[in-house]
């Protein structure tokens, strides 16, 4: 049974991959090796391993270096109990194959946690890596978490970084890979949690991009690399600034909170073009943004700007969007937002869909129901009113066919609908009427309609099972 759940776990982490290995090969518990049981050292493991097969490691320490020229998946036990522990140099786990899958351990003590090598689709996910030193003399791999070097297609996802010296993800010559909800805390003064360099075509988000009360290198840095997406991460609190480019051309950095960068820069911007910038909130900076070098940056899209908490303007014209553009630090915010923005994720089948929302008030919950309904929940009605602009994807819920319901703590005070390219754009502001929580509901009437013809139907046969049962 144990054999079993491990061989349905692997399948359940690797079907979420839409650019990972899959386990075709592995077909039956029968190819799972188990660490220290069938071997003692998770080397020995991988020596006798064939290509596809699993090896499952149960908590221990294991100290040994590891080089991994199969096509294997590896899991630890638990992340917190299965330790993979360096004496303080070298590369701790060394990858070189295609289709390699490592996760749930505990990567600690050594110069650089994980190399990999010119590989392709390669999962990286659930471990957490500490204790990575430096020796200036070792050479550039030394100082990393997670070093890829020209490979492609690789997720690195739900690892937990702190406490590495230089890079905690550093990806070069990398590309179509997707680097998302992580969580770096940068530590140690050269930290910085995420870099690219001569990199293309790559994903980062959902991610927390921290650093701390000691000072740090930056958040994400891109260098000399083309078309990749920044999207959707808490950047807060890392001295120099939160997302810097240099000489990178078609970016897009969309939907991150930029926070707390007291020192210099919530973005920094040089010798690059082609930016799209739009729906980020920057918070508490001690300058937004700095840029030297630019050309075509873009501050908005689809009508919808960035939020500043430095901006004064005024919304008389009641659509979430300040009246007047944003130009402080040099940049031109067409549209700049009156409240802070939120991403809302949903997953209909494989297809992901995004919710944007801005509002005043505080959302405590957001929930796309698989009747077709937007729930949205709000419970700060301290003020007297409050106002929410949303994007919706228009493929869900069009502009011609909606209808909103409330649970009577809210008055409504006005309400828009327009649709935008691919986008249902719907405004309203409100005034509360009680202290309790409000509850919104966007119902797409097609929806509605349907629903009432299958009443229709089941009142129909309810009806003539009544008039047989009289018979």
């Amino acid at each position: 049974m144990k054999k079993l759940l491990l061989l349905l776990f692997l399948l359940t982490i690797l079907s979420q991959q839409d650019n990972c290995l899959t386990v075709a090969s592995i077909s039956s518990s029968s190819n799972i090796i188990h660490v220290p049981e069938d071997y003692s050292s998770i080397q020995q493991a991988i020596n006798h391993a064939k290509d596809g097969q699993l090896i499952y490691v149960a908590s221990g320490v294991y100290k040994e270096y590891l080089s991994i020229n199969k096509s294997v998946t590896i899991i630890g036990e638990n992340s917190s109990t299965t330790i993979i522990e360096g004496n303080g140099t070298q590369i701790l786990i060394k990858i070189t194959a295609n289709n390699v899958a490592i996760s749930k351990f505990w990567i600690r003590n050594a110069e650089t946690g994980m190399y990999l090598e010119e590989v392709k689709n390669c999962l990286i996910e659930e471990n957490k890596i500490t204790d990575i030193k430096c020796d200036v003399y070792a050479g550039v791999t030394t100082g990393m978490g997670i070093y890829a070097y020209k490979c492609e297609n690789l997720t690195i996802q739900k690892n937990f970084l702190t406490s590495v010296y230089y890079n905690h993800v550093y990806l070069a010559w990398s590309t179509n890979c997707k680097v998302a909800s992580n969580t770096f805390i940068a530590n140690m003064r050269w930290s910085q949690p995420v870099y690219l360099i001569e990199s293309d075509n790559n994903v980062i988000e959902w991610n927390k991009v921290w650093g701390t009360d000691e000072m740090n290198e930056g958040g994400i840095g891109i260098s000399h690399s083309v078309g990749n997406i920044v999207q959707f991460n808490d950047i807060k609190q890392n001295d120099w600034c939160g997302i810097s480019l240099l000489e990178s051309n078609r970016t897009i950095i969309r939907g991150n909170n930029i926070a707390a960068h007291s020192t210099q820069f919530g973005l920094y911007l040089v010798k690059s073009r082609d930016i799209l910038v739009y729906c980020n909130n920057f918070i508490n900076n001690f300058k937004d943004v700095s840029f030297s070098g630019i050309e075509n940056v873009t501050w908005y899209n689809l009508g919808f700007g960035n939020y500043w908490d430095k901006y004064k303007g005024l919304d008389r014209n009641r659509d979430g969007i300040g009246d007047e553009p944003y130009t402080e630090n040099g940049q031109n915010d067409t549209y700049p937002l009156m409240s802070r923005y939120r991403p809302f994720k949903t997953i209909i089948g494989k297809k992901e869909y995004i919710f944007d929302i801005i509002s005043n008030s505080t959302i405590t919950k957001l929930d796309y129901t698989a009747q077709g309904e937007l729930v949205i929940i709000i419970s700060d009605n301290n003020s007297s009113s409050g106002f929410c602009l949303l994007g919706l994807p228009k493929e869900l819920i069009q502009p011609d066919n909606v209808s909103l319901t409330t649970n009577g703590a809210m008055l409504l005070n006005h309400l828009s609908l327009k649709a935008v390219d691919g986008r249902t754009i719907l405004y309203l502001s409100y005034l509360y009427q009680t202290t309790e929580e409000v509850k919104i509901i966007v119902v797409p009437e097609a929806m509605n309609f349907t629903w009432l013809i299958s009443l229709s139907v089941i009142l129909s046969l309810i009806c003539l099972l009544k008039k047989r049962c009289s018979k």
